[in-house]
């Protein structure tokens, strides 16, 4: 629980969730107290980049900032694969 003691609280001891395992926010995140536990979020956006394929095997890449889902969706640092 944060009561004002330290820079952000959320509850673990994890890095990479925005409040690192000495209770310091992370580079390019962000982090706002609800009911005395912290919720933190990147403040810089993932660059989302995909391809298409047409009937002749020629690919387009399109990068884009911005995606949608229909649903609510979690993406852990395990489900992230750079290939």
């Amino acid at each position: 629980m944060n009561i004002g003691l330290r820079e952000c609280d959320d509850g673990n001891r994890m890095n990479g969730d925005g409040c690192d395992q000495n209770c310091h926010i992370e580079k390019d995140w962000a982090c706002k107290t609800v009911d005395g536990k912290d919720h933190c979020h990147r403040t810089d956006m993932p660059t989302i980049r995909h391809a298409t394929i047409d009937a002749n095997f020629t690919f387009t890449f399109v990068s884009s900032r911005f995606i949608t889902f229909t649903e609510g969706i979690l993406i852990t640092r395990n489900d992230a694969k750079v290939h």
